[in-house]
C-alpha cells in the first residue's frame, strides 16, 4: 500500500451489497477471464447480484477490506452443512488495481481467525485457476492431494487443515 492508505477489514453491512457485487463483476471481468475469457465471465456476472451478495451474508461470516473508504477486497467464511468441524470459504475477491499488495493474505487471516474456522480441523474451498499459485502460497493444498477440479469443473478443491 502507498503512504497514507489505511486497509480495514470489517464484517460485511446490507449497504456494502452493491459495491460488493460491482467489485466481484470487475474482478471477474478483468481477472478471471484472462484464465477463462470474458464471455464465460460474462455469464458468470449474472449470478454475482446484490441478491446473491446478501445470501452469502447470511450463510457466511461475510468480510470486506476497505481502503480509503473504498471496498477493495471480500471473502466469507461459513459452516459445512454436513459436516460442522469443517469450514468453508467464499468469495474472496480483490479489485483489480488493489491486487498484489498483500490485500487477499489480511482478509484470508482473518477468515482464519474468525470462529468458524477456529472451531473447525480444515477448511476448504475452491479456488480459481487465476487464484490457484495464492492459495498454495498461504498453506492449501489439493482436497485428497490431487490437483482436481470441483462438480462444474471450472475450480480446484482446496483444503487447509488448522
Amino acid at each position: 500500500m502507498n503512504g497514507g492508505e489505511m486497509l480495514s477489514i470489517r464484517r460485511f453491512k446490507k449497504e456494502d451489497a452493491k459495491a460488493v457485487s460491482d467489485l466481484i463483476m470487475k474482478t471477474l471481468l478483468i481477472t478471471n477471464a484472462v484464465d477463462y475469457g470474458r464471455e464465460y465471465m460474462q455469464e458468470y456476472c449474472e449470478n454475482m447480484t446484490v441478491e446473491k451478495v446478501l445470501e452469502c451474508d447470511r450463510d457466511t461470516h461475510f468480510y470486506v477490506a476497505v481502503e480509503d473508504g473504498k471496498i477493495v477486497g471480500c471473502a466469507g467464511i461459513g459452516l459445512n452443512t454436513q459436516n460442522t468441524e469443517v469450514s468453508e470459504l467464499h468469495k474472496l475477491f480483490i479489485d483489480p488495481e488493489y491486487q498484489g499488495r498483500g490485500i487477499g493474505k489480511n482478509i484470508l487471516c482473518v477468515l482464519e481467525k474468525d470462529e468458524y474456522a477456529l472451531n473447525s480441523k480444515k477448511i476448504t474451498g475452491t479456488s480459481s485457476i487465476t487464484a490457484v499459485d495464492f492459495y498454495e502460497k498461504m498453506g492449501y493444498g489439493y482436497k485428497d492431494g490431487t490437483k482436481t477440479f470441483d462438480e462444474v469443473g471450472l475450480c480446484y478443491n482446496i483444503v487447509k487443515y488448522v
